[in-house]
């Protein structure tokens, strides 16, 4: 929905099972991946690993915006602009993703 620029938060289970492991003994921190990225990036890489055509997948611009705010109120930013926040407290108390990117994750969660 939207431009595909917005902020697209994610992570692969396998660091979230870990993330929040890690945790347990520490304060808690937003579970995310490292690498910010943008919503197209993983469709797109959804699309290539699925040999699906992304075209579908991303609708751009205003068109899909204005129906969204009707229907989603308050809650149609998150979808239209996302948010790109960063798993800073994680990072700084030495955590370490096995999957910090999209790619990697996707490719994983797909069997290789």
């Amino acid at each position: 929905m939207g431009s595909g620029r917005q902020g697209f938060p994610w992570i692969h289970p396998a660091d979230e099972v870990a993330a929040v492991r890690f945790l347990i003994e520490r304060e808690a921190w937003r579970a995310v991946q490292p690498r910010r990225t943008r919503t197209r990036r993983p469709t797109r890489s959804s699309a290539r690993r699925w040999h699906a055509d992304a075209a579908p997948l991303l609708v751009a611009g205003a068109p899909a915006a204005f129906p969204l705010r009707a229907l989603a109120g308050e809650a149609a930013p998150m979808v239209l602009e996302g948010q790109l926040v960063a798993p800073k407290g994680l990072t700084d108390l030495g955590f370490r993703f096995r999957y910090p990117t999209a790619e990697s994750a996707l490719r994983e969660l797909a069997g290789g």
